[in-house]
């Protein structure tokens, strides 16, 4: 069974985030990736990363963008529709 796996680059585009956000993501194990032995470079599979948009999304203008403000320990989000997301 192929499944198609897009680069960290490739999943950033496709949310519209930059590719620290989506390394940010990966660390604290919001995005599941696979790593080829003796490679740096994380890949994501399609389907996992569709389902990650499905489950963050409130609705089709606005994606999960997270940002935790260290001094209150709580996710802000901008206000504005086009970067609205949200991670619970």
């Amino acid at each position: 069974m192929n499944k198609k796996m897009l680069s960290q680059q490739e999943v950033a585009e496709l949310i519209g985030v930059h590719v620290n956000t989506i390394k940010n993501w990966r660390e604290a194990k919001l995005l599941s990736f696979f790593r080829a032995p003796g490679s740096s470079r994380p890949f994501y599979f399609k389907d996992e990363v569709d389902a990650f948009i499905n489950k963050n999304t409130k609705n089709k203008r606005c994606v999960v963008k997270p940002f935790k403000n260290a001094k209150q320990g709580k996710v802000l989000v901008s206000s504005n529709s086009n970067d609205d997301w949200r991670i619970e």
